[in-house]
């Protein structure tokens, strides 16, 4: 599905880029003395492509270096909560940044800087049929056509609970935990 009045994804990487090397340059000069050579950013793991190339961008077009350490959100989360000394924190949960500024570690009140949509895919030549009622998917697990489904650990990963949430209300998760 696509929706006409939004950009098209270049436009899209386009932007967030440039959001991002606004947010990394205003980290890099409000830095601390000693870290401003090179702000330390705390992003989730998922977060890694996307900024790693951003991260070459921004160096390229600022000639300033940043270090970016990736982890789990939760593990972030306790680090900066024992004093790691990071300038900007970019979470996969919305959660964590509140419990930061419910603790009062923070500079000021968390902001959402991207919005994920659940993507059901289905390879070509799979047999399955994707459709936004979960019809063909329910049909496919009682069928056996339905072998193996991928989604994040919902335990862990923001976008896993939404997945399994989806999967509740099509009341599918029981079929498809194992």
């Amino acid at each position: 599905m696509r929706d006409d009045n939004l950009p098209g994804k270049s436009a899209h990487r386009a932007i967030r880029a440039i959001a991002v090397c606004m947010i990394l340059l205003g980290v890099a000069l409000s830095a601390p003395a000693g870290a401003a050579d090179q702000p330390v950013i705390a992003a989730a793991s998922s977060l890694n492509g996307a900024l790693e190339e951003i991260r070459r961008t921004f160096t390229q077009a600022t000639g300033s270096k940043i270090r970016i350490s990736f982890g789990s959100s939760g593990n972030l989360t306790r680090q900066i909560v024992q004093g790691a000394p990071f300038e900007l924190f970019l979470s996969a949960d919305e959660a964590y940044t509140a419990a930061l500024v419910d603790k009062g570690l923070t500079a000021g009140a968390s902001h959402v800087y991207a919005v994920g949509r659940l993507v059901l895919f289905i390879p070509a030549g799979s047999g399955l049929n994707a459709d936004s009622t979960f019809e063909d998917l329910t049909r496919a697990l009682s069928d056996g056509r339905l072998r193996r489904l991928a989604l994040a650990n919902p335990e862990h990963a923001p976008c896993g609970r939404a997945a399994r949430e989806v999967l509740e209300y099509h009341q599918l998760w029981q079929g498809v935990q194992g």
